[in-house]
């Protein structure tokens, strides 16, 4: 679902798991939002079940950082099928 104001954002592709594997994921889909100074402000889930209903922790932390506010939310757990690494690109734990 394409989310009002979300059309033009750059989006990474990892096919190699390096980045995966430096910002120490543990499944997918997991998203890692950096603010202008490429700075990590956001890791977790994309959509989260509270209750009943959906919250969406990383479209919030991105409306902060366009908005020039502080990200509020900076993780939120999620459900996902684990990494299937890159030969050689696994992670020590």
């Amino acid at each position: 679902k394409n989310r009002e104001g979300f059309d033009n954002l750059p989006l990474l592709l990892n096919r190699d798991s390096s980045l995966a594997a430096r910002f120490n994921a543990s499944y997918t889909p997991e998203a890692f939002i950096l603010d202008s100074d490429m700075t990590l402000v956001y890791k977790g889930a994309f959509q989260a079940r509270q209750g009943e209903s959906w919250t969406y922790p990383a479209e919030a932390a991105v409306r902060n950082l366009i908005h020039g506010e502080p990200v509020a939310v900076t993780t939120a757990s999620g459900r996902g099928c684990t990494i299937k690494w890159a030969p050689g690109s696994r992670p020590a734990r």
